[in-house]
């Protein structure tokens, strides 16, 4: 009976055994964290705000909000320059004042290349690129 539960554990200590050495990692590897991304710029195609004015646009994730420095026109670019990780969801919208802010709407980041946004009958696009701003 003794030599079966020696042999029991023995069995189970050698499946434990692999079961951590599968799981650690091997040396010299490194385990990064989230992949990051650059907010490089937004573009104004088409404003949700009608007349000179233009609009106020902002941008929203999860860490922050980036606004505009000022009033955008159609075809108005401006920089952002903000890093962000991959997989965050971004939202674009127009300041107003006094009535409540319009959703001009959100895209999910990836690992670079143009966020797009359209509601409320406007459009932003937003370029980004792989890494750290």
């Amino acid at each position: 009976m003794k030599s079966h539960l020696v042999k029991g554990l023995g069995a189970l200590v050698a499946v434990a055994g692999l079961a951590l050495v599968a799981a650690a990692p091997a040396q010299g590897v490194e385990v990064s964290p989230l992949a990051s991304a650059c907010i490089t710029s937004l573009t104004v195609h088409e404003s949700e705000d009608w007349g000179a004015d233009g609009d106020e646009p902002f941008l929203r994730t999860n860490t922050g909000t980036w606004s505009a420095p000022g009033s955008m026109d159609n075809g108005s670019t401006a920089a952002v320059n903000r890093t962000v990780d991959t997989g965050t969801t971004v939202e674009a919208w127009d300041s107003d004042s006094p009535d409540p802010n319009d959703f001009i709407g959100s895209d999910t980041v990836g690992s670079g290349g143009t966020l797009t946004f359209r509601g409320d009958d406007a459009h932003y696009t937003a370029a980004y690129r792989a890494g750290a701003c």
